[in-house]
């Protein structure tokens, strides 16, 4: 049987291969080279959709062999265009990478400012129990801390968090140097109160439940204010942190409602351009199809002889074929 020629050779197959078989993206320019060879592909393939078409209006058997050299030209087209289209993919996977890597060591950022500033706060809850001596070093440390540039849009915040916590430091130095004055004052009268065991005794035991209750109250006083840095820290926190989750569902919602509107709009049109062109095709349709009808109507004359019954029977079905392939081929368009 005679090959059916598809008006493509296959060497220019061949050579679109040769041309864009060891692409690699390296920038924009190599980019475009990828999409101009898969449009290069894609109108070859679309030639020989075409061509196809052509070639089996003709006869059912014709139509067979049209489809065999469709496949077989497009099987050498295949390998080609997906090797365009993994090393285009390829590209689009890098960079989305890039884009993720960079939110990934921005978010970093953000938490590691977030966790110095919060290291200001943590010290106002660790205060209690501490002398006067060691309030100054942690007076000193603080202030020798510094909020420069490396706390970005935070410096803000970060400056108010230091003031914070150097008021708390602050009270709390006030406090202890006035307990452990009156500390050394009562040290100094127990030692007048020795003059006397029994008098002695008996203030010491004085003394001592004072004390008691002064670290009763101390200690109360102390774990209050723990208790009320903690709570206040706490509720910082987390409205921060709501604040933040907002921002970014908003954020998420808005973009999500951008893209919606993006693929309403597109699939409108597309619509619209499919309808177009379905009523354009609408009378080459009906033309089509009422052939069709007069082919499936076509009875032939009345013969006698056998073999030219069989042939017009052969002629009628023959006819039949063609109707039914034109009323398949008319839902196609």
């Amino acid at each position: 049987m005679q090959l059916v020629k598809y008006d493509i050779e296959t060497a220019v197959i061949t050579a679109l291969d040769a041309k864009y078989k060891d692409i690699t993206i390296t920038d924009r320019k190599s980019y475009d080279f990828v999409m101009e060879g898969l449009r290069d592909y894609r109108e070859l393939r679309l030639k020989i959709d075409a061509k196809h078409k052509e070639l089996k209006a003709d006869a059912l058997e014709y139509g067979r062999a049209v489809d065999n050299e469709k496949n077989r030209l497009k099987a050498l087209l295949a390998p080609g265009e997906e090797h365009l289209r993994e090393t285009r993919q390829a590209e689009d996977d890098r960079k989305a990478a890039i884009k993720s890597e960079k939110e990934r060591i921005e978010q970093d950022r953000v938490n590691g400012i977030r966790e110095k500033i919060f290291a200001f706060q943590k010290v106002a809850g660790q205060l209690g129990g501490k002398s006067s001596a060691e309030l100054q070093q942690i007076i000193a440390g603080i202030m020798d801390t510094p909020i420069d540039e490396s706390y970005m849009e935070f410096v803000e915040e970060a400056k108010r968090a230091k003031s914070d916590v150097m008021t708390a430091i602050e009270d709390a130095y006030d406090t202890q140097i006035k307990w452990e004055r009156e500390e050394a004052e009562r040290k100094i009268e127990i030692e007048k109160l020795t003059k006397g065991r029994a008098e002695q005794e008996e203030k010491e035991k004085v003394l001592a439940e004072e004390r008691r209750k002064i670290e009763e109250e101390r200690a109360k006083f102390e774990a209050d204010k723990k208790a009320e840095q903690e709570r206040r820290d706490r509720e910082e926190f987390e409205r921060k942190a709501k604040e933040e989750a907002k921002a970014q569902a908003e954020k998420e919602a808005k973009e999500k409602a951008e893209r919606e509107e993006r693929e309403r709009i597109t699939r409108e049109k597309v619509e619209a351009e499919e309808k177009a062109r379905q009523e354009a095709l609408k009378p080459d349709k009906e033309k089509l199809l009422a052939f069709a009808r007069d082919l499936s109507g076509i009875t032939g004359p009345k013969v006698q002889d056998k073999k030219a019954k069989a042939i017009l029977a052969d002629a009628i079905d023959g006819l039949s074929h063609t109707a039914a392939m034109i009323k398949t081929e008319v839902e196609d368009l």
